[in-house]
């Protein structure tokens, strides 16, 4: 009977993560259309969940920096480095 529970656990356990990575895959699909359609949205996130660790971390970095500075309505110019390498400066 033990044997039975802790399959069922497991299974329980596999589809629950299943379902989780479905819905995150479609809503990043979504994200990724709604960057695509924005005249003037910076189109260097789309794919972004497909880039290392490092790079997503440093681009999370970068986002907190801006968003600082655009709390304090400070101007501030950033380079933004595109998930394919390219450095693209920009003007805030």
């Amino acid at each position: 009977m033990n044997s039975v529970s802790n399959v069922t656990a497991f299974m329980m356990v596999f589809m629950l993560q299943r379902s989780q990575n479905k819905t995150a895959r479609a809503m990043q699909i979504k994200l990724n259309a709604i960057i695509a359609a924005l005249k003037g949205a910076n189109n260097h996130l789309i794919g972004l969940e497909d880039s290392s660790e490092g790079i997503i971390r440093s681009f999370h970095e970068d986002h907190q920096y801006t968003a600082m500075h655009i709390r304090n309505n400070d101007k501030i110019s950033t380079d933004i480095i595109s998930v394919d390498g390219r450095i693209d400066s920009e003007e805030s």
